[in-house]
C-alpha cells in the first residue's frame, strides 16, 4: 500500500461533535447579516450547519471551494476546516460498535427517529449520523438516548464507556491537512486491529518501510510537490508504524511478492538497507514475513495488493486501495474470498525462515550491484 499522507493541521483544532440545534438560529442569524465574520473568527467557532453539509457533501468540490473562500475568508483556513472536517468525521471501529448498539437498542424500543427526536432534544440529521457512525455523540446525549430505550444498567454502563472511547482524538487528526478522509478511515481501522493480514505486490508495506525508502517513493508519486510536502507525508507513514512499537502491538503477517525486492527504490543502497530493516522486524514476536517467489507462478492474488483486518469486538474489513482511493470491503463473500486467497498465499510462500534467507539474499546482491556503480 503506497499512499503516503501528507502534512498536518496548523490552524486550529474544533470540538469532537456539534449540537447543530443549538446553532441552527445562528446560522440563520449570519446568513441575514450584512456582513460574515472575519477568518481570523471563523477558525475559533464551530461552523454552521450551511458550512459543515459542505464539507460533508462535496469533499473541497472546486466550484464550490471559490464560493466558500470569498465568502467566509483566506482560503487557507478554510481549507483547515473543510480537511478538519472530514477527516473527524470518519468511521472508527469505536464508532461503529456505538452506532450498532444504539440503533439496535431503538429498534428493540419500537421506536422510529422522529419519535426519538420528539423525547430528546437531539436533530433527527445528528441522531441519523450517530447511528450511521458518521459522528460521534456526547455523554449526554447518550445518557438520555438509553434512558429512553430503557437499556438495562449494566448495559448502558457499556455502551456509555464505548461512547466515551468513540470520542477520543485519534492522532491522525493531527494531519488532517494531508489525510484525504478514504485513508484516515483506514488508519483508523489500522490503529484499533488487533490483527493484520497483508499481501503486498509492488512495494514494501508501508508499515515495514525504512525513512529513505518512504521518501524515494513518496517523491515518485508526487514529483510536483515541494520538499516539506514530502516531509509531512514521511511524519504520517512513520506515525502509522508506532503502533509496532506497543506493549500489545497487533499481530501482523505480512505476504510480499518477490517483485517488490527486485524494483531499486531509491538505489541499491536504499533498497539494500530496506531488506535488512524487513528482516529485522521480522525477527519481532508479532510480525510475520514471507516472500511469494517468482518460480511459484500463477497464483490466487495475482496483480491486486490487499489488506485484511480483524477484531476484537467487530467482523473483519478488507482494504484495496488504487491511485486515488480506496474502497473497504466487509460483506461476507468479499472477506472470505481474500481470507481464501491469503491463505493460498501464505502456504505458497516461502516459509518464515527461507523468507528471511532469501531477503539477506537480496540484501547482499544489492550492496554488491551498488559497489560495482560506484567503481565505473
Amino acid at each position: 500500500m503506497g499512499w503516503g499522507a501528507t502534512g498536518r493541521v496548523v490552524a486550529a483544532t474544533r470540538p469532537t461533535t456539534w449540537d447543530f440545534s443549538e446553532t441552527k438560529r445562528e446560522n440563520d442569524q449570519e446568513l441575514a447579516a450584512p456582513r460574515y465574520p472575519a477568518a481570523g473568527q471563523l477558525i475559533n467557532r464551530p461552523p454552521s450547519m450551511h458550512r459543515l453539509r459542505w464539507h460533508q457533501k462535496c469533499d473541497l468540490a472546486t466550484h464550490h471551494f471559490a464560493k466558500i473562500c470569498r465568502r467566509f475568508g483566506t482560503r487557507q483556513k478554510v481549507l483547515a476546516w473543510c480537511t478538519l472536517s472530514a477527516v473527524a468525521g470518519i468511521q472508527t471501529i469505536q464508532r461503529r460498535r456505538l452506532a450498532t448498539e444504539l440503533r439496535a437498542l431503538r429498534e428493540a424500543a419500537d421506536l422510529t427517529l422522529d419519535q426519538v427526536i420528539q423525547k430528546v432534544k437531539i436533530g433527527k440529521s445528528t441522531l441519523s449520523r450517530v447511528e450511521n457512525a458518521q459522528v460521534s455523540v456526547t455523554t449526554r446525549n447518550v445518557t438520555k438516548l438509553l434512558r429512553l430505550y430503557g437499556a438495562p444498567a449494566e448495559k448502558a454502563a457499556e455502551i456509555l464507556q464505548l461512547a466515551g472511547e468513540a470520542r477520543q482524538h485519534g492522532w491522525w487528526l493531527d494531519y488532517s491537512s494531508t489525510l484525504p478522509s478514504w485513508f484516515a478511515e483506514y488508519v483508523a481501522f489500522e490503529h484499533e486491529a488487533t490483527q493484520l493480514r497483508a499481501y503486498d505486490v509492488q512495494l514494501v508495506n508501508g508499515l515495514l518501510q525504512t525513512t529513505d525508502y518512504a521518501r524515494a517513493i513518496i517523491s515518485a508519486e508526487f514529483p510536483g510537490a515541494p520538499p516539506e510536502s514530502i516531509e509531512d507525508r514521511i511524519d504520517v507513514r512513520l506515525a502509522r508504524q508506532r503502533i509496532l512499537d506497543r506493549p500489545d502491538p497487533p499481530r501482523m503477517w505480512f505476504v510480499l511478492d518477490e517483485a517488490a525486492l527486485h524494483r531499486p527504490i531509491g538505489g541499491p543502497q536504499v533498497m539494500a538497507a530496506q531488506l535488512e530493516h524487513l528482516i529485522t522486524m521480522a525477527k519481532r514476536p508479532a510480525i510475520t514475513v514471507q516472500v511469494l517467489p517468482f518460480r511459484q507462478g500463477a497464483h490466487m492474488g495475482m496483480g491486486v495488493s490487499f489488506a485484511m483486518l480483524d477484531f476484537s469486538e467487530h467482523p473483519t474489513v478488507v482494504y484495496q486501495e488504487n491511485l486515488s482511493g480506496a474502497v473497504v470491503l466487509e460483506k461476507d463473500y468479499h472477506v472470505e474470498t481474500h481470507g481464501l486467497a491469503f491463505d493460498h498465499l501464505r502456504a505458497t510462500a516461502l516459509s518464515p525462515a527461507d523468507s528471511l534467507a532469501f531477503l539477506r539474499m537480496r540484501a547482499e546482491a544489492l550492496l554488491e550491484q551498488g559497489a560495482r556503480e560506484s567503481n565505473e
